[in-house]
This record gives structure tokens, sequence and C-alpha cells, in this order.
């Protein structure tokens, strides 16, 4: 009877470490997809998977938290609209760098909005209501509809 009791502790000691958590860093994000996509290139990406994975890695001007249907600040520490809700202006946050440590500018968004806009392919619809996109300083993007 010992020696059942002994194996029964041993193997219920032995399957319970797999319960077992450790602790990960905060900053460590790891998610499973479908390998069902076509690019991370930010410019070309269409699918969900892909604009999942980067919504996490790039900052945006704005973002919707959660269920959230009112977009909050991310990139951009400010915003304004003009009366007829045309002309949006945004001011940059300082603190965003590429990796290369360059300063986020208002002259790279204005890239990464040119591009999408002219690049052939399924994203460049969604920057059909874009009229123009101007940087005015290091600082101010302003987009107007």
């Amino acid at each position: 009877m010992r020696i059942k009791k002994l194996t029964f502790l041993t193997i219920l000691f032995a399957t319970s470490l797999g319960f077992i958590g450790t602790a990960q860093a905060e900053s460590r994000l790891i998610l499973g997809i479908s390998p069902d996509y076509s690019t991370f290139d930010p410019g070309h990406a269409y699918e969900i998977w892909a604009t999942t994975v980067l919504n996490v890695t790039y900052d945006n001007l704005v973002k919707f938290e959660g269920l959230g249907d009112v977009p909050e600040l991310d990139a951009a520490k400010s915003r304004s609209a003009s009366d007829d809700g045309l002309t949006w202006t945004f001011k940059l946050r300082d603190d965003i760098q590429f990796v290369s440590g360059n300063t986020l500018t208002a002259a790279d968004v204005k890239w990464s909005f040119d591009r999408v806009k002219h690049v052939k392919g399924n994203p460049a619809f969604l920057a059909d209501n874009v009229e123009s996109v101007s940087a005015p300083d290091d600082e101010t993007v302003v987009i107007t509809l």
C-alpha cells in the first residue's frame, strides 16, 4: 500500500509541474496567428492577421483601445479639426524613435500616407478620402480630406 501511495504522489507531483506558470517580461507579446498573410510591409498589408501584428508593432497617429469607438492619441500628442471637419492637424510626440535612433517627424508621417495613397494594390483605397497630407514643421501633420 505504501508503494502505491508513493507512486500516486510521484505521478501527481510530476504531472502538476506542467501547470506551473513561469514569469515573463511584461514587454513580451506572444501572438499565435494563422500563416495566411502575404506581407508585413505596412504599405501593402491588408489581411487581418498582418494588420493585427502591425498595429502592435508600429505607432499610429491615433488608435482604438479595446472596444472603444473613439480613437485615442498614439503617436500624436494632440489633434484638432477645422469647423467643417475636412482638415485635421496632429502634433507629434517627441519620444518616438525608429530602430535607427532617428526621431519620428511629420515628414515621415507624410511619406507613409503618400506611399499608401499611391501604392498599387489593396490598401490604396483606404486613403481615397485623403486629399493631401502636409508637414509644415517637424512635429505638425496636416491631413486634408
